[in-house]
């Protein structure tokens, strides 16, 4: 279960690795690039991608995964302007009008 919370300023993540309710161990979800602020949730290996795309400056060129469709979720804090995106299982950011959020299957706990 993974939990990415947003809130004044500051992401906070876990850093469990569930697979079919088993642990596996610990992995890092949160990722700073320059003035961004970066936190992952979903199939770790899409989301990484998604963390180097981004950190390339987000070229038009996108990862591919193999065929598969993206499954993951980024909450990215931009700290220049004080604003929060939202992407999902894509690669276009949603602006996000709040003073908190959440993402992740644990985000009922949050």
């Amino acid at each position: 279960m993974t939990v990415i919370t947003f809130k004044d300023g500051y992401m906070c993540s876990d850093s469990l690795v569930t697979q079919n309710d088993l642990k596996l161990g610990t992995v890092k979800k949160l990722f700073k690039v320059g003035a961004y602020t970066i936190g992952i949730a979903g199939t770790y290996q899409h989301a990484i991608a998604f963390v180097q795309w981004f950190a390339d400056g987000r070229p038009e060129k996108r990862p591919d995964f193999d065929g598969e469709k993206p499954s993951f979720d980024a909450l990215v804090y931009d700290s220049t302007v004080g604003c929060v995106f939202y992407y999902q299982d894509g690669f276009m950011g949603d602006l996000i009008q709040a003073d908190c959020h959440a993402i992740g299957s644990g985000t009922e706990l949050a």
